[in-house]
């Protein structure tokens, strides 16, 4: 709530929580965030206590990039945010998310200290279109290359065909007709 001190005062634009990178990093660092079970897992952390304690370097500048974003909501009034960003998970994979951001209402009145974010894991479906895209690709070398003999065998075959048919004059060693 202290952030939106600035945007009541009238302050433009958001200031270091959006700007400013490294005191971006301290303040996003600074909110006090709780984990459940699923979180454990996604970010493969070994227990609760150790991932809402860690989480900070579970963030990748994509990650800080999408934080700066829902600050950058907040201060322009939205309740919601939601896109794609990788986390590194505890055991330095890196963990695609499908992410939503939303701040509730209580009597009317944004509820900051219960803002949520969902995140859903996009990692298994991003290798797996990866991997199509890498087979696609192949198939299409495959086929080019598949193309290309067919080409070369017909332009062979049309080759032996034309020399195989007499011509209709005759050419002598020096390019002239006889």
């Amino acid at each position: 709530e202290q952030f939106l001190v600035g945007r009541a005062e009238g302050v433009q634009p958001p200031g270091i929580h959006v700007d400013h990178p490294a005191d971006f990093l301290a303040a996003a660092r600074a909110v006090e965030v709780s984990v459940n079970d699923q979180a454990v897992r996604l970010l493969r952390g070994p227990s609760r206590e150790f991932v809402q304690a860690n989480l900070a370097s579970a963030f990748t500048p994509e990650t800080l990039e999408f934080r700066r974003r829902i600050f950058k909501a907040i201060w322009e009034g939205r309740r919601e945010y939601e896109g794609e960003s990788t986390l590194r998970g505890f055991d330095g994979t890196a963990v695609r998310v499908y992410a939503r951001w939303w701040l509730p209402l209580v009597n009317g009145e944004p509820k900051y200290e219960w803002s949520q974010v969902g995140l859903i894991d996009l990692t298994a479906i991003r290798r797996t279109e990866e991997a199509l895209a890498v087979e696609r690709l192949q198939r299409r070398v495959d086929r080019d290359d598949d193309v290309r003999r067919v080409r070369k065998r017909r332009a062979r075959q049309e080759l032996r065909r034309r020399r195989s048919e007499p011509t209709p004059f005759a050419v002598d060693g020096r390019g002239q007709r006889r």
